[in-house]
């Protein structure tokens, strides 16, 4: 069991991306016994209190808003579970900014706004949207929604966009922050122009992140959620 201060809700996450059939289950927090993988039946969440007790998350009630989930997901990426995305190489996570605007066409002002733009140690843009529960518009609408997003960004977001972005969101520290997120200076030498790449190629992930995932929105992409928590599911648009 861990346990961590009450301003930072804790989130249990789960992931899945394809070709992978069988994401795995394992939370961020619980008390589930080492061996059982029934993820139907999981451990509660604790968390710290300001008096240094702790007390169980009942995510049955959801998060009050959407910003709080925005800015959870923000301040601690770590929550999108890179080692389940790919549990031989798991996926680092630089943020490049938060409500990015998206046009309608070219040379057009935005039309839309992502919730959060990262880009992972291997340059691949990743859009998240972000739901809350109670927002009927988590069902098979969201889907259509993010995949509308990505193909306008692909097609109308000028070259160089995300580094420009990213500029924005981390000044003087980018350079050191993407060479410390690639892992060697050869891999960062060209990050941007295989992030330009990879985005223009439609090699972008998406990942719709809410305090409950439904039976519909599991239905178009598949993941492993439950009650206690934040839910995650994850695809990736290639070509």
């Amino acid at each position: 069991m861990k346990s961590k201060r009450s301003r930072h809700k804790q989130a249990h996450t789960s992931t899945t991306r394809r070709p992978i059939n069988k994401p795995s289950t394992r939370p961020a927090m619980s008390t589930r016994q080492p061996g059982d993988t029934n993820p139907t039946h999981p451990g509660p969440i604790f968390v710290k209190d300001a008096d240094g007790g702790i007390n169980p998350f009942d995510a049955k009630n959801g998060y009050a808003t959407e910003a709080e989930l925005q800015k959870l997901i923000a301040d601690h990426p770590e929550l999108l579970r890179g080692d389940q995305m790919d549990p031989e190489d798991p996926r680092r996570w630089l943020l490049v900014g938060r409500e990015v605007g998206i046009p309608g066409g070219l040379g057009q002002s935005d039309r839309w706004s992502i919730d959060h733009v990262f880009i992972d140690h291997d340059a691949v843009p990743t859009l998240i949207q972000v739901k809350r529960s109670s927002d009927t518009r988590i069902r098979r609408e969201v889907v259509g929604q993010v995949i509308e997003y990505a193909a306008n960004a692909k097609r109308h977001w000028p070259a160089n966009r995300l580094e420009q972005l990213a500029r924005e969101s981390h000044a003087d520290i980018l350079d050191q922050t993407v060479l410390k997120l690639c892992g060697s200076k050869e891999a960062a030498t060209d990050f941007w122009a295989r992030a330009d790449a990879n985005l223009r190629s439609g090699n972008v992930r998406l990942i719709f992140v809410a305090d409950r995932i439904p039976d519909e929105l599991c239905g178009v992409a598949p993941v492993k959620s439950d009650s206690s928590g934040l839910g995650i599911s994850s695809t990736e648009l290639e070509g």
